[in-house]
């Protein structure tokens, strides 16, 4: 059916009408595809004047960034947000709200497991993989698992920005950073 309304929006060769093709086929489409029919979608939407299909499209594609832990999710939550509100799509509005503070939440030091937060502080105070292994009773290979994840959680990309954030958030009481975990 989405098709079939691309086909017909087609035919129309308007923003609005296209965008809105677009977005529907995003939403029918399984998870490889969504990405980049919304970014279509929010690409074309953004020429036209309908704000409210306009927020959809970049509310939908930031929530599948955010599924698949892109860091371009935000951006895209904080433009379907800002065109919500200032349209007064309260719904909408809302539900970017609560997906940017899922993202928010992705990046707190409480993301990290109790596993998870020995390896990366270690990670961060500059010590090796081994080094790491032998301190905690792990494997190396348990250690690169730890630290994949963590940097993943966190949204940086290795040592150095491991260092850069723990610097960052040092400064937070350990009852905020993780629940039962190594302070």
């Amino acid at each position: 059916r989405a098709e079939h309304g691309q086909e017909l929006a087609e035919r129309w060769l308007t923003p609005r009408s296209m965008g809105l093709g677009l977005l529907a086929r995003g939403m029918a489409a399984g998870p490889r595809d969504r990405v980049e029919l919304f970014t279509e979608s929010a690409r074309v939407l953004a020429q036209s004047s309908d704000r409210h299909a306009h927020a959809l499209a970049e509310l939908h594609l930031g929530k599948e960034l955010l599924r698949r832990s892109d860091r371009g999710a935000q951006p895209r939550l904080r433009a379907a947000l800002a065109t919500a509100a200032r349209c007064g799509l309260v719904t909408v509005a809302d539900e970017a709200r609560r997906a940017l503070r899922s993202a928010a939440d992705r990046h707190t030091p409480a993301a990290l497991s109790q596993a998870e937060r020995p390896v990366a502080e270690l990670a961060a105070a500059g010590k090796s993989n081994r080094a790491i292994a032998d301190s905690l009773c792990l494997t190396a290979r348990t250690v690169e698992y730890h630290l994949t994840n963590v940097y993943r959680k966190l949204g940086v990309t290795g040592r150095a920005g491991l260092t850069k954030w723990f610097a960052a958030h040092r400064s937070q009481p350990a009852s905020a950073r993780a629940p039962g975990g190594v302070s």
